[in-house]
């Protein structure tokens, strides 16, 4: 088996696993929009629904090894909107986590610092 042979089973490979990420990505934000929409009665969670749809599209393009200028811009503005989530999700979200606590802790010291120096007034 050749390189080239290979490569393309891994190309193929990358494909499918992209499309079915993208699957799981979809499934979990239609839980998400519809939770939203029964509790607020209004979601525009349909719009966020065409980043995975446009990732399964993509993976789909992969696997069948359809590549047009469109569809390469297509996959490349897939790739690049799924690694902006993952980077905010895995490195962003933790450290807002971090700054909220923080910002918490530190209304709670100023809270009881105040307490102790002007007493509640008991009427």
């Amino acid at each position: 088996m050749s390189h080239k042979d290979k490569l393309s089973k891994v190309i193929k490979g990358f494909g499918v696993v992209y499309f079915l990420l993208n699957c799981i990505i979809c499934v979990v934000m239609c839980i998400f929009a519809v939770q939203a929409w029964m509790t607020t009665g209004m979601s525009p969670g349909y719009v966020v629904f065409i980043i995975p749809l446009m990732g399964m599209f993509s993976g789909y393009w992969i696997r069948i090894g359809k590549f047009g200028w469109w569809r390469s811009l297509v996959i490349a503005g897939s790739f690049l909107i799924l690694t902006a989530i993952l980077l905010t999700a895995i490195f962003i979200s933790p450290k807002m986590e971090l700054l909220k606590q923080k910002k918490f802790e530190s209304a709670q010291k100023a809270k009881s610092l105040d307490t102790k120096i002007n007493p509640p007034k008991v009427e």
